[in-house]
């Protein structure tokens, strides 16, 4: 009786750790997401660097869908980000967003980044004339590709203006605006 015990005994010690890695561990969350591009072309992110820092830190690439899929994360807050070469093209950086992971879960997410109206609406929250628009950007020293705070940005245009009672007119347009303390206007 007392080997037949032992051996009960060793082989339960021996099993144990195979089945545990076999377990899932319900504690443990996953993030599930897609990355969808509105300000320039209205579709899906495929190739988006996404990144979740909290109690741990993870990168990985959306997939041809915009799609992306941490797992294995344990509770807590974190911050997602992402980018792409065609945002970095012009200068735009989207907001991080903070969430919170809950034991367990499976969390589904939609980021995106912000449309053209709604940079617009934000920046100028009085309504606007049709025919406007807002132009945004960062100014860097081309020698140490550092931010440029308090720089001048000027952008000149002319305006054609035909109509029936005047004909054809011309108007000199010039906006101002300071860079920020990160270089942006």
């Amino acid at each position: 009786m007392r080997r037949f015990l032992f051996s009960v005994a060793a082989a339960a010690a021996w099993a144990t750790p195979a089945l545990l890695a076999q377990t899932p561990d319900t504690r443990l969350a996953t993030v599930r997401g897609l990355v969808f591009d509105s300000l320039l072309y209205h579709t899906p992110l495929a190739g988006a660097s996404v990144t979740l820092t909290g109690a741990v830190t993870r990168a990985l690439t959306a997939d041809a869908r915009g799609r992306f899929v941490f797992d294995s994360l344990p509770p807590g807050t974190y911050t997602l980000g992402f980018h792409h070469p065609s945002l970095d093209s012009i200068g735009f950086t989207p907001p991080d967003r903070q969430l919170q992971v809950a034991p367990g879960a499976i969390q589904r997410l939609f980021v995106a980044t912000p449309s053209d109206r709604f940079i617009y609406s934000r920046l100028c929250p009085a309504a606007h004339e049709a025919e406007t628009a807002v132009v945004i950007g960062s100014l860097v020293n081309a020698a140490n590709d550092r931010a440029l705070p308090g720089a001048e940005v000027r952008v000149d245009w002319t305006e054609d203006l035909i109509s029936k009672e005047t004909g054809l007119s011309r108007r000199a347009r010039v906006v101002r605006a300071t860079t920020d303390s990160n270089g942006r206007y």
